[in-house]
């Protein structure tokens, strides 16, 4: 249908849902020739107005059917599928961007019979929404050519990878970034690399030498690919989950793509698309109790399962009867008093944040539900102290002595009991509890108070044990945990969060790898809440 491009429109209320005005460009009139009328023949001055008015009439019917618009949301990747459809097809089409804020997308949606993918063609009296699947169908029925399926010898080839890339890798990415739930981001992480793997395998199978998926010839497979591939730079930003390095041809793709001639449809950049991520984030943000309690669980664990190793450690050189140097084992047997220190802390402070804060909001509607789980924490007091004052005595003894020993065994085998207990307990909190916390049990100022008293409660948590807190968190649940803090604090008690930042920004050198981590990702949450500008890191 020729080369001509779209030309973007914003409506003057920002949406619109009406039809637009026919397009002013109209095709070559095939009409047949007339005389002109004159003074001696009215008959046939009147017969040339009719044939002129008809042609008008046909003119304007062919402007009504023929004007083809897309309404969308640009950064939408459903939406820069069919933007990429259309450039590779040369079909002229205007746009009306959908800018407006997620209340007003919602409205519009449901008025134009759309879903929240925000697509909607127009192309004179049809009306295609809802999937972008139909969308391009439509388009490939419609304007044959350019063809994204072409057919030939690849075309069953092209149908499966597109399928895989539109039925698997798109709803991977999708739900590895918006849906902030960690335990969503454990399971499915490993799954995403596999498909990214996959993917990987398809390109070095038949990319060759051309630019695209099926080497020279643009296909769906590209139509498709080039938006998810483009939402792994904020996946990287937000979750810090991206593309194994070893996927070298998926990473030229990646590279590649930007220099296609149909990229420039697609109208994103990379600030303007992790700014429309961590806007649609904040929507999804997962309820900040659940994060509290479920990110204090996992660091916990993570620091017992250190503690048993290091104990591990040290009885492999009494069973191997390993000359380990009296200094080596001192700062072994000092790590593991420090580490042990600072664990019980966490734990104690975490059963009071439970005790008082958790438990009774928990307690409002489900009279008893929390009874085991406060006994769990007095049944594990006299283990946590008795350990305590073993690691204690342990310190003082000479290595390789029968004291010795039998301190370390008893140490080893009490401290797995515990970490046991810790296990069953967690698991046992997050079947009964979590659901109710991420339900909307709680309105949303009754749990920035709460989270405000667990912050409260768990003084040296947040505080001078903060770097070893975080340090036993893998980088995306830190990144939550820390979210979480920002926004619980940004209106309420901003200088609290400013004093975190600070504890982290002096860690001792063994927690670099937290301070790191935290100053290196801090910016990136900016778009979604803006911390007061005391909270910056320079």
């Amino acid at each position: 249908m020729g080369s001509c491009w779209s030309r973007d429109e914003v409506a003057e209320n920002g949406w619109k849902a009406d039809v637009p005005k026919p397009s002013a460009v109209a095709p070559a009139s095939d009409s047949p020739t007339t005389q002109s009328p004159t003074k001696s023949a009215p008959a046939v001055a009147v017969v040339q107005k009719e044939v002129k008015d008809a042609e008008e009439e046909k003119v304007k019917e062919v402007r009504e059917v023929k004007s083809l618009r897309l309404y969308g949301d640009p950064m939408c990747p459903l939406t820069m599928q069919i933007l990429l459809a259309l450039r590779y097809k040369e079909v002229h089409y205007e746009c009306s961007w959908l800018n407006k804020e997620w209340s007003t997308k919602q409205e519009w949606a449901a008025r134009n019979g759309s879903g929240l993918e925000l697509a909607v063609l127009q192309y004179g009296k049809d009306k295609i929404s809802g999937s972008p699947d139909a969308i391009l169908q439509y388009l490939e029925t419609n304007f044959p050519e350019n063809p994204l399926v072409p057919h030939g010898d690849t075309s069953k080839k092209i149908e499966e990878w597109s399928g895989y890339v539109r039925d698997t890798l798109g709803p991977l990415v999708s739900q590895l970034l918006y849906d902030g739930e960690p335990s969503i981001q454990e399971e499915l992480a490993p799954e995403l690399d596999l498909a990214l793997a996959k993917v990987n395998g398809g390109l070095s199978k038949f990319h060759g030498d051309g630019p695209y998926f099926f080497g020279k010839q643009f296909t769906m497979a590209d139509v498709l690919l080039i938006p998810i591939l483009a939402l792994t730079d904020p996946l990287m930003e937000f979750r810090n989950i991206g593309i194994c390095s070893a996927y070298v041809s998926l990473l030229a793709y990646k590279k590649d793509m930007q220099s296609f001639p149909v990229f420039a449809a697609a109208k994103v950049t990379p600030e303007s698309l992790s700014k429309y991520v961590a806007n649609k984030m904040e929507q999804r943000k997962p309820p900040p109790l659940l994060i509290l309690m479920l990110m204090q669980h996992r660091s916990l664990a993570c620091h017992f399962n250190k503690l048993v190793l290091l104990v591990d450690e040290l009885l492999k050189a009494i069973q191997n009867k390993t000359n380990t140097s009296p200094s080596s084992r001192s700062l072994q047997l000092k790590r593991l008093s420090k580490g042990y220190g600072r664990l019980v802390e966490l734990l104690q402070e975490h059963a009071q944040m439970e005790e008082r804060v958790i438990f009774p909001a928990l307690e409002q509607d489900n009279p008893g539900l929390t009874d085991a789980a406060n006994s769990d924490h007095g049944r594990d007091l006299p283990i946590t102290n008795g350990l305590k004052e073993q690691i204690k005595t342990v310190v003082t003894l000479e290595s390789g002595t029968v004291d010795y020993n039998d301190a370390l065994y008893s140490i080893a085998s009490r401290l797995k009991t515990l970490q046991n207990n810790a296990e069953v307990h967690f698991r046992e909190e997050e079947k009964e509890f979590l659901p109710i916390l991420d339900s909307e049990a709680f309105g949303k100022e009754e749990v920035v108070s709460m989270v405000t008293h667990c912050l409260g409660v768990m003084e040296s948590t947040h505080g001078h044990l903060l770097p070893f807190f975080l340090s036993g968190l893998s980088p995306q649940d830190m990144y939550q945990y820390m979210m979480v803090l920002q926004r619980s604090l940004a209106e309420s008690k901003p200088s609290l969060f400013t004093r975190m930042l600070h504890v982290i920004r002096n860690a001792d050198n063994e927690f670099q790898n937290v301070k790191r981590q935290v100053e290196e990702r801090f910016s990136a949450f900016s778009p979604i809440n803006n911390p007061p500008s005391s909270t910056s890191w320079t």
